[in-house]
């Protein structure tokens, strides 16, 4: 064996060692949750004030489709910032945020997804997020991600997937008008209990928070590794591909 292979097999086990060792110990370590989830009420004039140019067309975007902005929330998690811009449709039961994450290492995501709650518990979300994410989701919550596509392209996807889950199913109001970050609040706390019973999350050291269990934190790792995190996004993207393409008019 000559040095240079004895040099890129050393790489490959440390590489493996960082992505299926040493993350998921990093992980559960750091890693929290709170035992019941509690969102800030802001108020929405001074966010759409502070908004640039091109925010500012995406929101008359949104106005053009039929949604008003009727409430703002935040919250913060692991490193991570969230807040969230809610719109109620003006005809109908539906409901749009606009979230922005923001992680403490400097990187940000913004995207738009269409939400739409039925009477038997399930929650259809259209989301045109870049990023998939890495924990589970409850049976009731189905989530159906077009990357890069236009606001008004996925308000198309989400009405096509909404039609054939509604010819089964009775809408519900996705919001309610009294207070709409509550219902928000509700459906985040499902998704927290979902988690809790899978056994993804269990109560920390202290009681005080939830952590995750050692085979969550294994898995997360082994869906963010290379190549496996790709592989997952082109799934995802060509499972929401199908199912609007079978839904097509």
């Amino acid at each position: 064996m000559n040095s240079l292979t004895f040099l890129v097999g050393l790489l490959l086990v440390w590489f493996i060692a960082v992505q299926l060792i040493i993350t998921p110990l990093l992980l559960k370590r750091r890693m929290r949750f709170p035992l019941v989830r509690a969102l800030r009420t802001l108020d929405v004039q001074p966010i759409v004030a502070e908004l640039d140019a091109q925010d500012l067309i995406a929101l008359q975007a949104l106005a053009e489709l039929g949604f008003e902005p009727v409430a703002a929330t935040s919250m913060d998690e692991n490193a991570m910032q969230a807040s969230l811009l809610l719109f109620q449709s003006l005809a109908d039961t539906a409901a749009l945020n606009v979230s922005t994450l923001k992680h403490d290492s400097g990187l940000q995501v913004q995207y738009v997804e269409f939400v739409q709650e039925f009477e038997d518990g399930m929650v259809l979300d259209v989301n045109n997020s870049d990023i998939s994410s890495v924990f589970p989701t409850s049976r009731e919550h189905h989530i159906y991600r077009y990357p890069h596509v236009s606001v008004s392209e996925l308000f198309s996807c989400f009405n096509r997937l909404r039609q054939a889950a509604g010819g089964r199913r009775t809408m519900i109001q996705t919001l309610e008008q009294a207070d709409p970050v509550l219902n928000v609040e509700r459906r985040m706390n499902r998704e927290l209990e979902s988690l809790v019973r899978v056994g993804y999350l269990v109560k920390s050291s202290s009681s005080s928070d939830y952590s995750l269990s050692l085979s969550a934190a294994f898995s997360l790792a082994f869906k963010m590794a290379w190549p496996v995190r790709q592989l997952r996004n082109a799934l995802e993207i060509r499972r929401a591909q199908r199912a609007v393409d079978h839904h097509a008019a």
